[in-house]
């Protein structure tokens, strides 16, 4: 396996400023970044859509817009990781939640390293949060514990799934969740199978644009979806040959 090129899906409904400088930073980091996919639901603010527009007009050979077929933000991610056509994929959401400086390195690493996974960190040496919940902080470090010790894993964060993957290994796995959890999963299912993850430090910001769709009910699902993955056979987890 070699990597060869980038495809950064972003999901987006209401950022707008927000939407631009990602797309900005990222297309800025280099070549490697083969495509950006942008994919919105239906119901997107019209001025997101509208910069979405604008971010594909300026940059036809770059970036695309998709519009979701598949129910909830995890539906949305899988949607544009169906239509990625890069050797390697990466998720990025479009309000800044997660520096974008830690693309560079994830990128360096995965083309060492490229049967792997190279993902970014909040919780390691050198991560930090910055205007953060306090609430969601304490709830996220005691999660990032009890993964931990679940899953045995050397890795410090588990719930954060801005990180690159191979296509081909993505494509090789039956995914089930369609709603936030899925940002859990893509991390988890991995560990599960063994795929070698090798983290970056990040910062994680507050949001400031837009409004979060995410609630303590959906975070309070993630205990399932964990609680599955770990125990389910693994086979179970890839996709059924033809």
């Amino acid at each position: 396996m070699e990597f060869t090129s980038l495809s950064v899906v972003i999901t987006a409904s209401d950022e707008v400023n927000d939407l631009k400088e990602t797309v900005d930073t990222l297309l800025a980091v280099g070549d490697d970044i083969g495509e950006i996919v942008i994919v919105l639901p239906d119901w997107a603010d019209p001025n997101c859509a509208a910069m979405a527009d604008a971010l594909a007009e300026s940059y036809p050979d770059k970036v695309k817009k998709l519009i979701q077929t598949q129910s909830g933000i995890g539906g949305a991610i899988l949607d544009g990781f169906d239509s990625a056509v890069g050797s390697h994929i990466l998720y990025s959401v479009a309000d800044l939640a997660i520096s974008l400086d830690s693309v560079a390195p994830m990128i360096a690493i995965e083309k060492q390293y490229p049967e792997g996974i190279a993902k970014s960190s909040r919780f390691m040496k050198g991560g930090r949060f910055v205007d953060y919940s306090k609430v969601r902080l304490a709830v996220n470090s005691v999660a990032q514990v009890c993964l931990k010790i679940l899953y045995q894993t050397n890795i410090r964060d588990h719930t954060n799934p801005m990180q690159i993957m191979p296509a081909a290994f993505y494509r090789s796995v039956e995914w089930h969740e369609r709603t936030y959890p899925l940002l859990e999963e893509l991390v988890l299912v991995p560990l599960r199978l063994r795929v070698p993850i090798r983290e970056v430090p990040c910062t994680c910001y507050g949001r400031r644009e837009g409004v979060s769709k995410n609630s303590f009910l959906q975070t309070a699902l993630y205990l399932k979806t964990a609680l599955r993955v770990r125990f389910v056979p693994k086979s179970s987890l890839l996709k059924k040959g033809p």
